[in-house]
């Protein structure tokens, strides 16, 4: 028995594919479930018996535990949903299920619809203090009336904040034995003794340990994470309302635990307008490596409809001399220019 229908204005295409059926290589059965639209589709399979009442919070476990656990799951095979096993008299959907399963589907203006976020705790959330994770800063600033602009424009996409996450005390670098006034967060890869590294600590942190978290929002100054992270360009995002460590490199950036849901945050904040093709590092002495490289930037410029600029850091620094004309160098210059700034600026 097979039974097509089609529920509010988001959610997948759903049908029922009932009874003992046998489906051949071959055969495009969705078809016969009123999908076929003249192209190649997945479908998504949810398994069903009789007298089941599938409601939202068993759709969200079937999520969490089955789907997000999938490497290769995005969210685009939601687009056809169908319900094998009992026939479509014999189990019930519950009304709230639709609503869950229309967050499967993010629409072009709300990209972000459903996704949960945590934010670095030196970044502003109306109705909440900004803590730095410092007691004297703590007491010493207000509650915050209005919310970062970076943060706002995920709102507006559709995340829903969970809250504030922990930083190393005044976004400077520690150990966690340096975290005195809030213990640092734990790091739960590898044998649990490693430490949770730079200022955004408790962005990554969070992101390795619960999978119902889709995305932390942590700021970016130069130290690694090690999670899947896209740190935009300097100057290519307002930061209204971060707290900042070091202006000429400060930016907010975002982890993830599904790297094929990125292009959602980053569609977003639209981060990625041009492609520079740095001359001083490309292409390298390894053909295989390159050929990856090049490919990858092909795509790039095709999705982006963009074409690469080719550059030289090197060129551009003996050009503009930022530093005067005893600096013409740019690779002596950056043998202490990459870690002097941090300490003198502070």
């Amino acid at each position: 028995m097979c039974v097509s229908s089609t529920f509010s204005k988001k959610a997948p295409r759903i049908a029922t594919l009932g009874g003992d059926v046998e489906i051949a290589v071959g055969d495009n059965f969705l078809s016969g479930l009123g999908f076929d639209d003249g192209t190649t589709a997945l479908a998504l399979a949810y398994t069903t018996v009789a007298g089941q009442n599938i409601t939202r919070s068993a759709l969200r476990e079937f999520r969490r535990n089955v789907l997000d656990r999938d490497d290769v799951f995005q969210a685009g095979f939601c687009t056809n949903l169908i319900f094998v096993g009992a026939k479509a008299t014999d189990f019930e959907i519950a009304p709230d299920a639709f609503d869950e399963l229309a967050v499967w589907q993010p629409s072009k203006s709300r990209p972000l619809d459903g996704a949960r976020i945590s934010v670095k705790d030196n970044i502003d959330i109306a109705g909440h203090k900004t803590t730095l994770c410092n007691r004297a800063w703590t007491e010493l600033y207000p509650v915050k009336t209005k919310t970062a602009a970076c943060v706002q424009t995920l709102i507006d996409a559709g995340a829903i904040v969970l809250g504030k996450v922990k930083c190393q005390a005044m976004t400077v670098r520690e150990e966690p034995l340096e975290c005195v006034e809030f213990t640092a967060p734990f790091n739960p890869r590898a044998d649990g003794y490693q430490v949770p590294s730079g200022s955004s600590s408790g962005s990554a942190a969070g992101i390795a340990s619960y999978d119902w978290l889709n995305f932390s929002i942590g700021t970016d100054t130069g130290f690694p994470q090690w999670v899947f992270s896209i740190r935009p360009s300097t100057g290519v995002l307002d930061r209204d309302g971060v707290v900042g460590y070091f202006p000429e490199f400060d930016m907010p950036v975002f982890f993830g635990r599904d790297i094929t849901r990125l292009s959602d945050f980053i569609s977003v904040w639209n981060v990625l307008r041009s492609c520079n093709y740095p001359q001083d590092y490309l292409p390298t002495e390894n053909p295989a490596q390159t050929r990856l490289i090049d490919n990858f930037v092909t795509g790039f410029e095709k999705v982006l409809g963009v074409e690469r600029t080719l550059i030289s850091l090197a060129e551009a620094w003996k050009q503009d001399l930022p530093d005067g004309p005893g600096h013409a160098d740019i690779g002596t210059y950056l043998e202490t220019a990459g870690i002097y700034p941090f300490y003198h600026d502070q």
